[in-house]
């Protein structure tokens, strides 16, 4: 709790440094405005300088400079595969070297956490894309 009040004052603080010229009212606070922005669901890559994530539209996983934060490359984009296509994709596992990866898609929630769904192996050099299986969804698929 003592985290979430220190990460909203450091919020506030700063919102109000940068905003000195406009008044901060009570229901800026409240409504979330000087909320901080969080990253989430990312991958670091094998390199250590760089880490993989969704893009907004959840249609391609895009690299990130860890040092910059600026975008470096497009791992993966469902519009952008060489054999086969998909229209979209729930998720990936990168592959422990970072050429290649898992790409889940139908994804069919059994209970809570277990779920099936269908994988492809994309391997990034080649934007080649391949069905995992063809007797139909996984569950649980790892690199070995």
């Amino acid at each position: 709790m003592k985290r979430i009040f220190f990460l909203f004052l450091t919020a506030l603080v700063s919102a109000a440094s940068m905003m000195a010229q406009q008044s901060l009212e009570l229901r800026n606070i409240t409504s979330g405005r000087y909320a901080p922005q969080y990253l989430s669901d990312i991958t670091p890559m094998p390199d250590g300088e760089s880490y993989a994530q969704i893009s907004d539209d959840g249609k391609s996983i895009v690299q990130y400079s860890f040092k910059t934060g600026k975008q470096t490359a497009v791992l993966f984009d469902v519009n952008a595969t060489n054999n086969l296509t998909i229209k979209d994709f729930d998720g990936y596992i990168m592959s422990p070297d970072g050429k290649k990866m898992l790409i889940q898609t139908n994804t069919k929630r059994i209970y809570r956490h277990s779920f099936t769904a269908d994988y492809y192996i994309y391997n990034i050099a080649s934007k080649r894309l391949e069905r995992l299986s063809d007797n139909g969804p996984q569950q649980s698929p790892v690199w070995s």
